[in-house]
């Protein structure tokens, strides 16, 4: 008798580890994700609204891809601990072995292919992030 007890709960506890390993946890926290560039604050004061420009921070994995209205124009590599970011290694897309220029740049809020970004505040919403030279919000897309 106590083997037929045993059968149901066994196959519940079997389907219960069955469905709870399925779900991964983002690799990245919050950061992952497709994030739209809505306003870029330069370290003058001067404040510069990006939304009808389409452009978005796209990260998965290691990669983070620079986007704007569809199209992904180039590819970078960062390391995110949680208050910091750092974005480097950004080359155009397509094309692994030329580094993008900094004016290429400028439009998605960085100064250089290598940048440093404190992560003032990030949520399943909004995200801030503040290097020398701008302070960059997007909205979670």
């Amino acid at each position: 008798m106590k083997k037929r007890r045993n059968k149901p709960f066994l196959r519940g506890l079997l389907l219960l580890l069955l469905l709870s390993s399925c779900n991964k946890a983002p690799m990245n926290g919050p950061l992952d994700g497709m994030w739209q560039l809505m306003e870029i604050t330069r370290a003058d004061g001067e404040k510069i609204d990006v939304k009808a420009e389409q452009r978005y921070y796209c990260v998965q994995l290691r990669l983070l891809s620079f986007v704007k209205t569809g199209s992904c124009l180039f590819l970078g590599r960062f390391v995110y601990n949680g208050d910091s970011l750092l974005i480097h290694d950004v080359r155009i897309y397509f094309s692994e072995e030329r580094l993008a220029s900094k004016e290429a740049l400028w439009p998605f809020g960085m100064s250089d292919v290598s940048e440093h970004f404190a992560v003032e505040e990030i949520t399943c919403s909004r995200m801030v992030l503040k290097s020398e030279h701008a302070t960059l919000g997007f909205r979670k897309y």
